[in-house]
């Protein structure tokens, strides 16, 4: 084996890894500590926007332990049943089973989770 072939290895290595943690950053991967500085952030005074109801469902998640969904990745909807409310819904992370999810009901006053619930 020639040196510039181990070097070449090396190099193509580093890159492979630089990709990897570049790859990590752009797709949402989110610490437990910038969900809780985000969450304090929220101004409960003037009602819960959709971005502050989905820092609130994060935030919640870690509370209450649940680990097994893609928590930087939440889905918004308006509840139309309750026009009151913000539906958050994650993902499960088992591949095998896709549509089941995690779904909390976010108060759009008080920043209360009205519901939670887990199912397709």
């Amino acid at each position: 084996m020639f040196p510039g072939e181990k070097a070449s290895g090396k190099k193509k290595m580093k890159k492979l890894i630089f990709i990897f943690v570049l790859a990590m950053l752009v797709s949402g991967c989110v610490s437990a500590r910038s969900i809780y500085m985000n969450a304090a952030t929220i101004n409960y005074s003037d009602g819960i926007n959709e971005q502050e109801a989905k820092y609130i469902a994060q935030k919640y998640c870690l509370d209450k332990g649940i680990r097994d969904i893609f928590i930087s990745s939440p889905e918004t909807e308006e509840v139309f049943t309750n026009p009151k409310e913000w539906e958050i819904r994650f993902q499960e992370k088992n591949l095998s089973q896709l549509s089941y999810h995690y779904t909390f009901f976010i108060d759009k006053e008080t920043g209360e989770v009205t519901n939670f619930e887990y199912g397709k």
